[in-house]
């Protein structure tokens, strides 16, 4: 029933759900796409850790690599917010679904106690423009690429991180800290 009147109020409807123990609040319109960011998270810091990943120095912040990528409109609302607590701190993550170029994106944005942490650009197209993505960035950063490259990460002298990678798809995070130092994600 609570369900119900929130949707009626704000649009949105409540589904709670428990993953390896970590209870989740999701606020969804349509269909809810379920998704865990506490494994995201954890997923994207071990994939940064791989031998393979090729490591360039960040001029500038995330905010300006940030500008390249696809945005959401700026009265859009998320299809789905996630939150939840952990150590104490109040995570809030939306999931913005959008199209760029034809191709689908789901941009996930990560907050703190309301403070932008991170986010996630995931681009679906198979991973085949990666590398076109990656460049992009590489040119505005005055970075020379490997062709070959599959995983990029460009780091600033303040902790900020840009992760460009392809897994299944081009997936870009741009995180505010280093992501292996974001709060214990542990159980």
């Amino acid at each position: 029933m609570k369900s119900y009147f929130n949707k009626l109020i704000t649009g949105y409807s409540l589904e709670k759900k428990e993953v390896n123990g970590q209870k989740y609040l999701f606020k969804y319109r349509g269909k809810l796409t379920f998704f865990d960011p506490v494994l995201m998270i954890q997923e994207c810091r071990y994939r940064a850790t791989d031998s393979k990943v090729q490591t360039y120095e960040m001029i500038g912040s995330c905010s300006d690599i940030q500008k390249l990528l696809p945005k959401p409109p700026q009265a859009s609302k998320p299809s789905v917010i996630c939150e939840f607590k952990k150590d104490d701190q109040k995570w809030l993550v939306s999931r913005f679904a959008l199209k760029n170029e034809n191709r689908s994106v789901s941009h996930y944005r990560f907050e703190v106690d309301g403070e932008f942490i991170g986010g996630l650009y995931r681009i679906y197209d198979n991973g085949n423009n990666m590398l076109n993505h990656a460049l992009k960035i590489a040119s505005a950063q005055g970075t020379t690429l490997s062709l070959s490259a599959e995983k990029l990460i460009w780091k600033s002298k303040t902790g900020e991180e840009v992760f460009v990678e392809k897994f299944g798809h081009t997936q870009i995070w741009v995180w505010t800290q280093p992501v292996l130092e974001l709060v214990s994600l542990e159980k």
